[in-house]
């Protein structure tokens, strides 16, 4: 398992497992551009990813379910 490597607290990504043993995704710069997916099966429990608008992807992703 990777873990997620944080450099001058700006940038995490990776692979990781949480307080409980959920397991999760990071790729984020945390500056206010990530959104989160919280996932009801398989493998991963949630994915965190930078995109370039979060409203527009959050909303493609509601648009595509």
């Amino acid at each position: 398992m990777v873990e997620p490597e944080v450099t001058h607290g700006t940038i995490a990504a990776g692979t990781c497992r949480d307080g409980k043993g959920r397991k999760e995704f990071w790729d984020t710069r945390f500056d206010g551009k990530a959104i989160r997916i919280d996932l009801a099966c398989g493998p991963f429990t949630r994915i965190v990813v930078d995109v370039a608008d979060p409203h527009a992807a959050i909303g493609a992703l509601i648009e595509a379910r």
